[in-house]
């Protein structure tokens, strides 16, 4: 039995549009970086491509193709947790993370590392075709804390998170972080009944509205159904169309999306629960 779900999203004026797997928007963040006081927790959020790892000599054939969604929560007291969920298709093996110091484009030194060595050698790689890395980082040799976490506060856009492999070192998949990511509204979910009442094809739905006023792309969405399968689609102007996925058995299903700018800044994470018959 298959069971389908068509996720809508919507941009005003732009025309209409339909897509086989997804093709949607992102998600609200916080781009408060310059505004938040020292002592103010802040959390950022970065969606993570092997596009944005800049060409190096070390590393001249990059051969990733995971995508991560990355946070960093800065705490009151001055710690940095963090956690990143990594979409390994390849079975890639991952041996650090951590947050650089560096613009776009440039690579930089290590500031935190939340995963591996140089900070963490203990962790053992991870080469799982989807997981979980969450905790507190540890600062990289930085002899005054205080400072490094007020530039990250003022000027988030100049670091970014960097995952590693054994077969790109230098780095896998990488996301700025930084202000006006995208925005995401409440996901709504949809029955068939509903949809076909509207005269849409009669499918569970879940819909959101993309927001970002200040930005003209390109973005990137990030769509977990809850099934194991993640979906990954690129913007690159206002858009209004259906997200379409094939659910294997009826059931529950948690659907969390997110969006972000294509260098990586990130809306917060939505989710919302469908039922599939």
């Amino acid at each position: 039995m298959r069971c389908h779900v068509l996720l809508s999203l919507a941009l005003a004026l732009a025309p209409a549009a339909c897509a086989d797997s997804v093709t949607s928007p992102p998600t609200a963040a916080d781009a408060a970086g310059a505004t938040a006081s020292a002592d103010d927790p802040l959390t950022m959020h970065s969606l993570m491509r092997p596009e944005n790892e800049p060409p190096v000599a070390a590393d001249p054939v990059h051969t990733s193709v995971a995508r991560a969604s990355g946070q960093a929560h800065l705490t009151e007291s001055g710690t940095v947790e963090f956690k990143f969920t990594v979409d390994n298709p390849a079975g890639e093996t991952f041996i650090a993370a951590h947050i650089h110091e560096a613009p776009v484009g440039t690579n930089g030194p290590i500031v935190v590392g939340f995963f591996g060595p140089p900070t963490k050698p203990g962790d053992a790689p991870v080469s799982d075709t989807k997981f979980e890395l969450t905790g507190t980082g540890d600062f990289n040799n930085i002899p005054d804390q205080a400072a490094l976490l007020a530039r990250i506060r003022e000027h988030p856009e100049t670091f970014y998170l960097n995952l590693h492999t054994t077969d790109d070192p230098v780095g896998a998949t990488r996301g700025q972080f930084g202000a006006n990511p995208p925005e995401i509204g409440t996901l709504t979910t949809i029955g068939s009944d509903v949809a076909e009442a509207l005269g849409l094809p009669a499918h569970q739905m879940v819909q959101f509205r993309l927001r970002n006023p200040g930005s003209q792309g390109p973005w990137q969405v990030r769509v977990d159904w809850g099934d194991d399968n993640v979906t990954y689609t690129s913007l690159t102007e206002p858009f209004f169309g259906w997200f379409i996925h094939d659910y294997a058995a009826p059931g529950t299903y948690q659907i969390q999306v997110q969006g972000g700018q294509d260098i990586g800044p990130a809306s917060d994470v939505r989710t919302a629960e469908i039922v599939v018959q």
